[in-house]
């Protein structure tokens, strides 16, 4: 055996990890180990059934299973089915400490809460067998009754790896029986396969049951999850969606039934990319109907005759204006330039051959008596 799995903390280890310990604590571990004792207990990481430590004829010590132990894939004449090896190392998984007490939060919360009905836990192969090992697929962690909704809802704790065919089986399994299923993490990184293959499957949407839910459930006797989801949304300057993970303490009161797939969620993000890309379609066709009046605009002035164009002059201020506007500026220019230059005097006028006030117009003086002009 080159690993083992310690279950009080949820961990596999390399073999070497004890058997490089000092010879009197060792030998002490050998004897914690012995199924007469039973002190303490290591698992094959495989098949999850209790280890030894052991000699060879030349003293050399190692682990290994029990001598009348089940079948194991490490050891040789293997005949388990692909099937029961992971349905085995996935029922193995539950021998965990964190596996152990947050399943046991799980059942009492829900026996307080009014809301659920017929609550059940599901024991260990270990609790209920000194020996041997879980082949086939057996009861969930927990299961109740909600009568809210008059379903029943089965919770999977999800604590260490799990392929993606245990997840498959065991959905396929629960949705045969009409039973919604619920995976529940301890945490969640958006990264690792297991919980993509879970959450993805479930529109994007994963349970957490952390320490701040975990005191919110003691507080009101009932469930709350932190939801991850993942939201999308459209990229600043570009009319595409992007996604981010984002989360929501909820209660389970507050989950939406999927009654397609039987499962729990909170943020509908499949929904929320068909608005957006309706979004997206509505945006694209404003920008193509602007881009058409534009185009048509740029072909009008094009096409429009010379006559229509009116001439402009540049003003003192590098500003253009129209034809008529410079000849009706030109003609007050002139005006003005012929008041400024009238002069006033007094002379004989040969038209009334009287003396009179005069006022001169360029080369002109002109009588304001009989307006006779003379020059």
């Amino acid at each position: 055996m080159d690993q083992v799995f310690i279950p009080e903390e949820d961990r596999v280890c390399d073999a070497e990890e004890f058997l490089s310990w000092d010879e009197k604590p060792l030998f002490e571990l050998r004897r914690q180990l012995r199924p007469k004792t039973a002190e303490r207990t290591l698992l094959c990481p495989i098949c999850f059934q209790p280890l030894i430590i052991a000699g060879t004829k030349k003293q050399k010590i190692h682990f290994r299973h029990f001598k009348d132990s089940e079948i194991c894939p490490i050891k040789t004449g293997c005949k388990l089915t692909a099937e029961q090896i992971l349905a085995m190392k996935f029922n193995g998984q539950k021998e965990g400490l964190a596996h152990k007490t947050n399943k046991i939060f799980i059942h009492d919360t829900l026996k307080k809460d009014i809301s659920f009905d017929d609550v059940k836990m599901e024991k260990t192969f270990r609790e209920e067998n000194t020996r041997g090992v879980a082949k086939e697929w057996r009861r969930p962690d927990v299961s109740a009754f909600y009568t809210t909704n008059k379903v029943k809802i089965v919770f999977e704790l999800q604590v260490s790896t799990t392929f993606i065919d245990v997840i498959i089986d065991r959905e396929k399994f629960y949705k045969e029986r009409n039973a919604y299923i619920a995976w529940v993490f301890l945490n969640f990184e958006g990264k690792r396969f297991t919980e993509l293959d879970i959450a993805y499957a479930n529109k994007s949407n994963a349970l957490v049951l952390d320490d701040e839910c975990r005191a919110l459930c003691q507080q009101h006797n009932e469930l709350y999850f932190r939801c991850y989801y993942r939201k999308p949304y459209i990229a600043d300057g570009a009319l595409i969606i992007e996604h981010e993970w984002e989360s929501e303490i909820v209660s389970i009161k507050e989950l939406i039934f999927d009654d397609v797939n039987l499962k729990l969620f909170y943020f509908d993000t499949d929904k929320a990319e068909l608005e957006l890309l309706d979004e997206i379609v509505l945006k694209k066709e404003i920008i193509h109907q602007e881009q058409e009046d534009q185009q048509r605009k740029a072909v009008e002035e094009r096409n429009k005759p010379l006559s229509s164009y009116t001439r402009s002059e540049p003003s003192s201020n590098g500003l253009t204006g129209t034809y008529s506007q410079y000849k009706r500026s030109s003609e007050e220019r002139k005006s003005t330039s012929t008041r400024v230059n009238i002069k006033n005097k007094i002379s004989m006028c040969s038209g009334c051959n009287q003396y009179s006030n005069t006022y001169q117009v360029g080369k002109f003086h002109i009588c304001k008596k009989c307006g006779h002009t003379t020059k």
